[in-house]
């Protein structure tokens, strides 16, 4: 194996082991959906009892207590899916609005806190 081969394998460990999900980086997580759920827009994103498929801040928050998330970016991928029903509705309704903003937030978040991770790993 080259250098660079090596290089780049030992790069991709290291992102792959900052994004696996241990007590601290769960507790990280679990503050960001606690702050949604007890949030003023948080009636957007808690469960619709008409549709049981709808991915919710609920459902996120049985996942978390039941250790379900063996990787932080399975964790984001259900926060996006929350954001997704929403973002179906027409843009010009208060919903979409309010799904759009909370989204953004938390992919601005999401990015920051990642990062921040990676470097921490990096530092060991």
């Amino acid at each position: 194996m080259s250098q660079k081969e090596w290089k780049k394998r030992e790069k991709k460990r290291k992102v792959e082991d900052a994004t696996r999900m241990d007590n601290c980086k769960r507790m990280q997580c679990w503050m960001m959906m606690k702050r949604l759920m007890v949030g003023r827009y948080a009636w957007v994103f808690k469960k619709n009892d008409l549709n049981k498929k709808i991915m919710s801040l609920r459902d996120i928050e049985l996942k978390l207590k039941r250790l379900e998330y063996s990787k932080v970016d399975d964790f984001a991928d259900d926060m996006r899916k929350v954001f997704s029903y929403p973002l179906g509705y027409p843009s010009k309704s208060e919903v979409h609005r309010i799904a759009r903003e909370i989204s953004q937030s938390f992919e601005f978040k999401w990015k920051t806190t990642k990062n921040k991770w990676i470097l921490e790993k990096q530092n060991l």
